[in-house]
């Protein structure tokens, strides 16, 4: 028998779903802190802190506006205009019956619905790369409890979001030796990931082959060094 298609969730049931989860206010406050560190510079957050309580929300607002406004692409930042025009101004129309205003509510605000949906894409097509991102991470991952002799051994690491460039790894190294990598990679997101799966990997290929620690690190750095990584 064919699989049974998986239906769409109903809004109302979502909704539902959406407030039984509870603790509400702190999801909101930590996707406030999100917003904050991803739309403001070091600057800007700096002087954020010299604000008053009050003050401080509708500056951090305004700065948040006008930033996301710049990340648009040209095209996505000309649509939105153009839906805000259509929202705010209406058109005078002479008629035989005398004058009329014409608004174009619903058409600007489909504008603006298009840009949302344009950037939604956009954030659903970066979350599956990083989901294979995730994917190539736990792929990489030492098993948690590797047997040494005489030793109990027990590895763990998670990431604060989907990828991240904290390295832990397990390596079996010459003459019947073992090691444990542990590391830190500067930056957040998929290009730390990148470079924490390219130093892992490297690393895991040297081990085998050496004897010093020393000499070790420094095959290592030569070869992020030749390949233009940062060192």
């Amino acid at each position: 028998m064919p699989p049974e298609k998986q239906k769409n969730p109903g809004l109302i049931s979502t909704l539902k779903d959406d407030f039984s989860q509870g603790d509400l206010f702190t999801k909101l406050k930590r996707e406030a802190e999100d917003i904050e560190d991803f739309y403001l510079s070091d600057e800007e957050r700096a002087q954020l802190k010299k604000k008053g309580k009050l003050w401080r929300w509708f500056v951090l607002a305004w700065w948040v506006l006008k930033n996301s406004f710049f990340k648009l692409s040209p095209i996505r930042r000309l649509v939105l205009v153009f839906g805000l025009v259509l929202i705010l101004v209406r058109v005078s129309v002479q008629t035989d019956g005398g004058g009329v205003f014409v608004q174009y509510n619903l058409l600007g605000a489909i504008c603006i619905l298009l840009v949302l949906v344009l950037e939604l894409k956009d954030k659903l097509l970066a979350h599956d790369e990083l989901e294979s991102g995730r994917a190539v991470q736990r792929a990489m991952s030492p098993e948690p409890s590797p047997s040494v002799p005489g030793w109990s051994v027990w590895l763990f690491t998670r990431s604060a979001n989907e990828v991240g460039g904290d390295l832990v790894d397990f390596l079996r190294m010459a003459g019947e030796r073992f090691g444990i990598a542990i590391g830190d990679v500067a930056g957040k997101g998929l290009g730390a990931a990148l470079f924490m799966v390219r130093i892992q990997a490297t690393l895991r290929t040297l081990a085998p082959d050496y004897q010093s620690l020393g000499d070790l690190a420094s095959k290592l750095n030569g070869i992020l060094i030749r390949d233009c990584m940062p060192s």
